[in-house]
């Protein structure tokens, strides 16, 4: 049946979601399509799940510092009861994120969907024809093509584990192996994080990416670098993973944390011009595709150098709603966008990095072992750096990166520096509460 829409919307993340419910408001009739969880990956088998869990961890790692220092015996994680509180969050999700569409007008499809020549959008039976499309379907992991890669279980699966195994192999090193590392480490489980290089994090300074492995190699996470699986065999209840050169391990379960790519297929979006590659939907500083009536946000559009972010999608989703509506604007602009590693410890980064630092004069790299601080050595965290890039000529921190626990706080506060270009004077002319990790700020220029 042929149906007419002013928008439809096709996936229900943050971007889709907001992007529905924000143009019906607006008055327009509004359709939108999810073919897995309403509310898209984020809160459903994403950050926000992952976050739960190591809300545990963190726990744990403080109640292990400070052991024989304050606090005695040993702190475990019951996982039983850890996903139970995780599932307690993410079970009644998707149906109130579907429920929340529908109370505020838009009409709802649970269904995979595709373009059609016609240029209308054919999903469960309907026809849905409108003035304009969003795609906002995001990523899915990526699944290694080796032999035996049916095998090979996801974040999704990791997630969503009634029991943690005794053994599991985690194959890749980048943000998720590393979280999912912590994770499992703490929850009592051999961790085997195998990578095809020894290159581990690579988007982040190397030396802080060493330092991770150190601190996650302290409490027995076992790393495998220059090992390229190319097999995995299943061998009665186990798995048995295997390259060219004579590796082999066998374990409980395995992961594939090799990255994620963007959800463009089977979408039809061929029959409407809307051109895509490996990286994601192409769009222009408007977010429009090559189709005008197409639009792109979130994860799914190709931006290989930006970080895959809930908060930029959520960016995104406001600018198209503003397109949409014709409210005049300028092309988009993004602020500076700080990533966070949520492992233990967490790495976090913002702004210019020390690479391009180490390559420009105008810039300086100041390493800082803020160790023995008095914000990290009252809570006896082992390893806590800091790494400041810093504008020479106008005395301004233009990037930083942070390695201890509370790396995801203190990149915050980064953040508005940078974004704001405040120079040292001005930073010192702030009061914090103190002491605090904000009152150490003042000693970072």
């Amino acid at each position: 049946m042929l149906k007419q829409f002013d928008t439809v919307v096709v996936g229900t993340g943050v971007a889709g979601s907001s992007i529905a419910r924000s143009l019906q408001a607006a008055g327009q009739k509004v359709a939108a399509i999810e073919n897995a969880f309403w509310g898209g990956t984020c809160p459903n088998r994403g950050c926000d799940p992952k976050k739960i869990l190591l809300g545990a961890v963190e726990a744990k790692t403080l109640a292990d510092q400070l052991k024989q220092t304050g606090l005695k015996g040993n702190t475990q994680i019951e996982w039983p009861a850890l996903m139970e509180k995780k599932r307690a969050y993410t079970v009644p999700f998707s149906p109130n994120a579907e429920k929340w569409l529908k109370k505020g007008g838009v009409v709802t499809y649970h269904a995979q969907g595709q373009f059609n020549d016609a240029g209308n959008f054919e999903v469960d039976g309907d026809e849905l024809q409108a003035d304009h499309f969003v795609i906002a379907t995001g990523l899915r992991p990526l699944i290694l093509p080796i032999e035996g890669k049916d095998y090979l279980e996801t974040s999704n699966e990791f997630l969503d584990m009634d029991e943690m195994p005794r053994k599991i192999a985690l194959i890749g090193a980048g943000f998720e192996a590393f979280e999912f590392a912590a994770i499992a480490n703490a929850a009592g489980a051999e961790v085997h994080v195998i990578h095809h290089n020894d290159r581990p994090l690579k988007k982040y300074d190397a030396q802080m990416a060493q330092a991770m492995v150190d601190e996650l190699s302290a409490k027995g996470v076992q790393f495998d670098f220059n090992v390229d699986i190319q097999k995995v065999e299943k061998q009665n209840a186990n798995y048995v993973l295997s390259d060219q050169d004579g590796y082999k391990l066998t374990v409980n379960r395995v992961f594939g944390m090799t990255g994620r790519i963007p959800n463009v297929s089977d979408l039809g979006l061929e029959k409407v011009n809307v051109t895509f590659d490996k990286h994601g939907v192409q769009v222009d500083n408007h977010l429009q595709t090559t189709n005008s009536k197409v639009y792109a946000v979130g994860d799914v559009v190709a931006r290989p150098s930006f970080p895959k972010l809930t908060p930029i999608a959520t960016l995104d989703a406001n600018y198209v709603v503003n397109e949409i509506v014709g409210h005049s604007q300028g092309a988009i602009q993004y602020p500076v966008i700080p990533v966070v590693v949520f492992g233990a410890p967490k790495l976090a980064q913002v702004g210019i990095d020390t690479v391009t630092a180490d390559k420009d004069d105008r810039y300086e790299v100041k390493t800082l072992d803020v160790t023995g601080w008095f914000s990290y050595m009252r809570i006896n965290e082992p390893k806590a750096v800091v790494k400041v890039v810093l504008d020479k000529e106008k005395h301004q921190i233009v990037g930083a990166q942070v390695l201890s626990g509370e790396a995801d706080q203190l990149i915050n506060y980064f953040t508005f520096i940078v974004e704001d270009h405040l120079t040292m004077d001005q930073i010192k002319h702030h009061i914090f509460a103190y002491p605090t990790i904000a009152s150490d700020l003042d000693y970072f220029g």
